[in-house]
This record gives C-alpha cells, structure tokens and sequence, in this order.
C-alpha cells in the first residue's frame, strides 16, 4: 500500500472506536472500498457516512458546512481553535462542533474550544484536494476557489479588528519587548494574527489574485499602518516587505487599471524599509518618527497624516520625495571596513573594526547571526558554495542556519562605485553620491548597492530594473522609481526618460 500502514490501520481504529456509529456496519463500509486507491479505502467511508439518511436539502446544506469548516482547516498555514476558526469563517461554534463530531477519525478535535483543531495527517487534506476525486464526492474542495475565501476572510477580520494603539499601550515610546505577551494575545486575538501574518500567502494561491485586489487595496488604504504596527508587536516586522511584494508581484506590469494600487504598494514597501527597524523597537513609533520623517509626498504619510500624534505641534523639514537610499542597517559600534554579499544574494557580511562580522538578510534587513572576536582587515568575500567567509586572516564557517544547500544564482549586473563618488550601472555614470554617503567599502548584487560607512551603519541602495534586448544598438532600462514622477519625460546625458506604469524606462544607446 502506497498510505503507509501504520496511518490506514490507526484512521480505521478510530473509526471502529466511534460510539456513534455500528462498528460492524463500519468495517462493512471500509471493505467496499479496498479496490479503490488507498486514499479512498482510507477516507472515502469515513465520508459518505456523513450523509447516511439525509433527504437532499440537508444533504446540500451539509456539503456547504463541510466546505465552510473543513475546507478552510485543511488549508490553514497554522491549525486554528474552533473560536477562532468561527470569528475567521463567521460560521457559529455550536455549528462547528457539530459538523467536526463526525470527523474525530481523522481530525484532532480538543474538547477545549481555544486548542486548536488538527489533521491527524495530511494525506486526508491530499484526498479531498486531489482533482480525481471530483466526480466521486460532494466533499472535494476546490483549492483555489478555497484559498480566495479565505483572502476575504482575513481582510474582513483585519479590517474589523486592527486599529491604531492595539495594546493601548500609554507611551508611545513603549518597547516591544515591555509588553506583556498576555496582552498581546488579548488585543490580537488568534484569528486576527494567522490573518495578518498569512493573507497575502492565500492571496497569492487563488485562481486569479486579481478578484481581490480591490479588497485588498481598499484595506491597505485604511489600514496599512495599523497591519504593520500588528505584524511588528508579533515580532513579524521582518515578513512585511515579503508580503508587500508577494502582492506588487501579483500585478500584471501592463494593467494599468491597477496603477494605483501598484504605485500605493511600492511606497508602502520604502515606507516599511525605513521604519521596521524602530517599529521593531517601538511599535507606536510608526505614528511619530515614522510618519514626520517620511517625505512629504508620500503616499503613505499623505493617508495617515490624521494619526501623527497630537503633541506633535510642528513637524520637522523633510525632503518631498523618496530619495535613493533603500535602507540603513545599524548594529556595529565601529566603522565599516568590508561588505560582501553571498553568491545566492541571501546574505550581506560587514566587518566592522569593532571585531564583529554580521550577518544580515538583504531581503527582509533582519540581522541573521553575529560573529564576535574577529579581527580581520580589508578583505571579505564569501566563498562559491556561501557556506564559509574568506578573510585576509583566513577562512571563517558559518553556522547552519546561514547556509544554503541550494544555491541559485542571479544574472550579474553590472553596478559599481566610480571614484568614491558615482554609481554606475552598465557602463554609465547614474547616480552622484553626496559626500555623506561616500562609503569606506562597497558590495554590489543584481542591482543591490551595499555600503559600509564610518558611522558603523550599512546602507542599502536598490535599483530595480529589467534588462531586454530591443535592437542591437539600443538596450531598455527600466528602473524603478516614486509614482509621482509618472508623467515626467526628460533627456539626460543623451539618456531618455520616458513614463512607464510608475516607472522610468531609460532607453540609452549601446
């Protein structure tokens, strides 16, 4: 039997065991399935059991309640209570129990409503998931169709349940780590966090994400800020810019039906790389720093302008525009000396003269791992395979979180630093650096400029671009820029700008 045995015999004793049901009858029903597929001699009984000597409208009514309650269990990313899973679903608990009682067999069903409900393995999810079976039972469920329900239903439950200040937290200056773990769970009750860490991972398994979009954009723009001020009180800050652009990827680049959206979610993404790192610390910073230091014109700041705090009488100046500096990582004590990135651009190294090496993830800008006592000088560089550092004072491993069997390597392009002062991309002079950013070391990956500075900071520049040959003599680079420049044309350098879906598409000479 391909369904290993030990899960075939332990599913039918507890059929057997079901107080409910005639234990002859029961195996009766297993045996007429054994020159079916193992899944099915499995499941199958456990299944038509459910509509013994029901008329056809009850029939109906339970296939719904099977797909509105057992659907969603067996497509959550972490198992939820049955509380939870009524505030999630909108289905009554009364309800719930009753349709998992007959289903113990196969679900882990507490007696205790807050625990949360299990499969007892996930070849009953494969079954009722597998297309094979369609024409077999009412009980399959439609994946896709599912995962775009449940979309809805964690922007629903988000939107009804995040506000500003969800812990009403007194001090705006309020550490993450002071807040009291059973206030958290209080005031972002379980529903509320699966839907705020995993909506953009069902939003991205539907059949076509873009029936959502408009829910989706609709939440983002009443409450973007109090998500990300949720996700960085769960200490999930750093999975905010992966779901930013999961969603941003979702778009396809030539509907401009979506241009709003597409231009909201890329401020909202610079917004994140700017502030996760206070709002890590400080959660209602978000609401002070984050939003008086964030330029003028920002989409994001211009939205929730209205929460910047009272006491704040006049905000400082602050340029209007994104400028090109993605990020600054903090952490080392001393300057700067060397940064390299891994080969798979899933790590940055910097050495610092502080005798630290660090470890961060470009994507995500969380600090992995810290290498302490190690005295090295200008020469850092990861090795083919990134599962070591090479230095000028020799070899130094990394620990096995930090590698990566698999490595995938990206096209190289070309980014480089021209006299301590220029950034140049594929042979031509792009971006002049003020004198404050002049860096002491450099680390460029697939259009990712990393810089090391005496302050002891790395800063992150980011240019985004898509290479394509138009004709031999001429190659279009598309970087990406701030919405508001959508209707500029401009010539540089012989360089023309030209307006593209929120972009600037620069189309030089070879």
């Amino acid at each position: 039997m391909s369904v290993p045995l030990f899960i075939f015999a332990a599913t039918i004793c507890r059929q057997l065991e079901d107080p409910q049901w005639d234990p002859e009858e029961t195996l009766t029903e297993i045996l007429t399935y054994q020159n079916g597929n193992d899944f099915e001699g499995t499941y199958m009984p456990v299944l038509d059991r459910l509509l013994v000597n029901q008329n056809q409208h009850k029939k109906r009514r339970l296939v719904e309640e099977f797909q509105n309650v057992i659907g969603v269990i067996i497509l959550l990313k972490t198992p939820l209570s049955i509380a939870s899973l009524s505030h999630l679903t909108g289905v009554r608990k009364s309800l719930i129990d009753l349709r998992l009682n007959s289903l113990h067999s196969v679900l882990s069903v507490p007696n205790d409503a807050t625990k949360p409900v299990r499969l007892f393995h996930l070849s009953f999810r494969d079954f009722l998931l597998d297309p094979n079976i369609r024409e077999k039972t009412e009980f399959w469920v439609d994946e896709k169709k599912k995962h775009s329900e449940i979309t809805l239903q964690c922007l629903t439950v988000m939107r009804e349940g995040l506000r500003k200040n969800l812990c009403k937290l007194e001090l705006d200056g309020t550490q993450r780590t002071e807040i009291d773990r059973c206030l958290i769970d209080e005031s972002i009750p379980p529903e509320l966090q699966y839907s705020c860490r995993y909506w953009a991972q069902h939003l991205e398994q539907c059949k076509d994400p873009m029936e959502r979009m408009s829910d989706v954009f609709l939440f983002l723009q009443e409450h973007f800020l109090y998500w990300m001020e949720a996700m960085s009180i769960l200490g999930l800050a750093s999975e905010l810019v992966g779901m930013i652009d999961t969603t941003r990827q979702l778009i396809p680049m030539k509907d401009n039906g979506y241009s709003q959206l597409y231009a909201f979610l890329q401020d909202a993404r610079r917004f994140i790389l700017k502030n996760r790192h206070i709002a890590d610390i400080a959660p209602l910073q978000l609401y002070s720093s984050g939003l008086i230091f964030t330029p003028i014109k920002s989409t994001i700041r211009e939205t929730f302008k209205r929460d910047i705090p009272g006491w704040i009488y006049r905000s400082p100046e602050v340029v209007q525009y994104w400028g090109a500096e993605l990020e600054t990582l903090e952490g080392h004590s001393g300057s700067v000396n060397s940064v390299a990135f891994s080969t798979d651009e899933r790590l940055l190294a910097s050495a610092s003269w502080d005798n630290t090496i660090k470890l961060w993830d470009p994507t995500s800008g969380a600090l992995r791992h810290t290498l302490e006592g190690c005295r090295i000088g200008w020469k850092l560089s990861f090795a083919e395979d990134s599962s070591y550092l090479e230095t000028d004072l020799g070899t130094l491993n990394l620990p096995p979180s930090c590698r990566n069997d698999n490595p995938v390597h990206s096209t190289k392009l070309e980014v480089r630093i021209l006299d301590n002062e220029w950034v140049v991309i594929q042979g031509r002079k792009f971006l002049w650096l003020p004198p404050t950013y002049r860096p002491t070391c450099v680390a460029t990956q697939n259009g990712v400029l990393a810089m090391g500075h005496t302050s002891g900071r790395v800063t992150f520049v980011e240019f985004r671009f898509h290479l394509k040959n138009v004709a031999k003599s001429e190659v279009a680079l598309c970087i990406e820029f701030a919405a508001q420049y959508e209707k500029i044309t401009a010539t540089v350098n012989d360089t023309l700008l030209v307006p593209w879906n929120n972009h600037l598409m620069l189309q030089t000479g070879s």
